[in-house]
C-alpha cells in the first residue's frame, strides 16, 4: 500500500469520524427538520470529506489522475460557466475544456492543493451549517417559535354546549380537574382550548410532580398526533431536546411555555409550571405531564401538555 493511499484513508477517517461526532451531538435538534434538509447536508459534508481525502493523495503524489470526485465539481462548474455565454461560444468554450483537460499526465500538485483547499471548505460548511440549523430550531418554518411566544397566547373560542360553572382551583386533585376540563378540551391547533386553560390554572396553583410522574406513560407523541381526542387527560413523559424555553403568559397564568423535541423526531409543546433549574434552551430534558391536545405553532405539529421538568426541586 502506497503512502498516498495510506494518508488518503486516515485523512477521510478522521474526516468522517469527526462529522459523526458532531452529527450525534446535534441529532436530537436537527431531528425536527425534514429527512431531504438532513440527506442535503449529509451529502455536501462527505462529498467534501471524500474530495478532501483524495485531492490531498494528489498533492503527495501529483502524477495520479484527477479523482472523480473532482471530475463532478468540474462538470458543475463547466455547466454553470457554459450557461453564462451565447450559444455560439459555446462550442468553442467545450473544444477548449476538452483539448486542456487532456493536457499533461496527471492531475499537478497546484490544482491537486486548490481541490484539497476546496474541499476542506465544502467540509467545513456542510458542519457549520449543521449547527445553525440545530442551534435555530424550525428557521424553515414560516413563523419561527421565538415570535410567536413572545406573543401572548389567548385561549381559543370556546366550544357550543354548556360550560361547567365550578371553580377548578378548588378541586383536591388532578383526577377532579380534569372531571372538571375535560368536557372544554378540545383539538384545537391555533391556541389551548378552554380545557386546557382551565387545567393550566389548577397546575400553577396545585400540580405536585407525583402527580404527572408515571413509571408507564398512558400515551405517547405518536399516538397523540394518531389521535388527540382520545389522548386528552392522559399522562406522558419524554426525554428530548429543548428547541426553546421561556417565561410566557396564558390567560393570565404565568408558566414556562417550552418546545422539546425527542431522539425520534416527535415535538411536544408544553406549558410547565414549578421549578425549571438550569434548563436552557439545546438542552437535554425530560418532562412529564398531562396531554391537552395539540398545538401546531408556526404550521409544525406538537403534542400540547401541562406538567413539569424533571428536576429536583420539583421532586421535593
Amino acid at each position: 500500500m502506497s503512502r498516498s493511499l495510506v494518508v488518503t484513508l486516515v485523512v477521510g477517517l478522521v474526516l468522517v469520524v469527526a462529522f459523526a461526532v458532531v452529527a450525534a451531538h446535534y441529532w436530537p435538534a436537527l431531528a425536527q427538520y425534514s429527512r431531504v434538509s438532513l440527506a442535503v447536508i449529509l451529502g455536501i459534508t462527505l462529498y467534501g470529506a471524500g474530495l478532501a481525502a483524495v485531492s490531498l493523495r494528489r498533492v503527495i503524489d501529483p502524477r495520479l489522475s484527477i479523482p472523480i470526485l473532482a471530475w463532478l465539481a468540474i462538470v458543475a462548474f463547466w455547466i454553470m460557466s457554459i450557461l453564462g455565454k451565447k450559444d455560439d461560444d459555446i462550442s468553442s468554450s467545450s473544444s477548449s475544456s476538452s483539448s486542456s483537460s487532456r493536457r499533461g499526465d496527471g492531475m499537478g500538485r497546484p490544482w491537486a492543493v486548490f481541490s484539497t483547499i476546496m474541499a476542506l471548505g465544502v467540509y467545513g460548511g456542510g458542519l457549520a451549517l449543521m449547527v445553525y440549523l440545530a442551534r435555530t430550531p424550525r428557521a424553515a418554518a414560516a413563523t419561527t417559535p421565538s415570535t410567536v411566544a413572545k406573543q401572548p397566547i389567548e385561549a381559543a373560542p370556546k366550544p357550543p354546549g354548556p360550560v361547567p360553572m365550578n371553580d377548578i382551583i378548588t378541586a383536591p386533585d388532578l383526577a377532579a380537574a380534569l372531571a372538571i376540563a375535560m368536557p372544554n378540551m378540545s383539538d384545537n391547533r391555533e391556541a389551548p382550548s378552554p380545557g386546557a386553560t382551565q387545567l393550566l390554572r389548577w397546575a400553577v396553583a396545585k400540580l405536585a410532580w407525583r402527580d404527572v410522574a408515571v413509571t408507564k406513560d398512558e400515551i405517547t407523541p405518536a399516538r397523540v398526533e394518531k389521535d388527540p381526542a382520545k389522548a386528552g387527560g392522559k399522562r406522558l413523559c419524554a426525554s428530548g431536546t429543548l428547541a426553546r424555553i421561556e417565561k410566557q403568559e396564558v390567560t393570565g397564568n404565568s408558566v414556562w411555555g417550552a418546545r422539546m423535541v425527542t431522539k425520534q423526531g416527535d415535538a411536544i409543546e408544553i406549558f410547565a409550571v414549578g421549578d425549571t433549574g438550569d434548563l436552557v434552551k439545546r438542552k437535554p430534558a425530560r418532562f412529564c405531564g398531562v396531554v391537552v391536545g395539540r398545538l401546531d405553532l408556526g404550521g409544525k405539529p406538537a403534542t400540547l401538555a401541562i406538567g413539569m421538568f424533571d428536576v429536583p426541586a420539583n421532586r421535593r
